[in-house]
């Protein structure tokens, strides 16, 4: 049997450089707090989890953009239905 995979795709409207996705990445996990282990792969002694990530941070067409698989996409619009306010970036602000 065949399991659907269910996905979401957050493209957002700024321009990014490649080596700023560190930076986002970290500006979406500070807005939800370390205690979402799906955004960042890390326990909570800071140890890695090896998994295949379900939140991921791209560059798409120089846009920022967070691919989201199975449990990650439900956590991630759990996160948008709060509202996230603005992003603050080393290199700038983000919406």
């Amino acid at each position: 049997m065949v399991k659907k995979l269910k996905t979401l795709l957050v493209v957002f409207d700024n321009e990014i450089k490649p080596h700023e996705i560190p930076a986002f990445r970290g500006a979406i996990i500070k807005k939800v707090g370390l205690d979402n282990f799906l955004f960042h792969n890390h326990r909570e002694d800071g140890s890695v989890m090896y998994q295949y990530p379900v939140i991921q941070y791209k560059q798409i067409y120089g846009k920022p953009a967070i691919y989201c698989l199975d449990e990650g996409s439900m956590k991630y619009i759990r996160f948008l239905d709060k509202g996230i306010g603005l992003l603050r970036l080393v290199t700038g602000n983000w919406i």
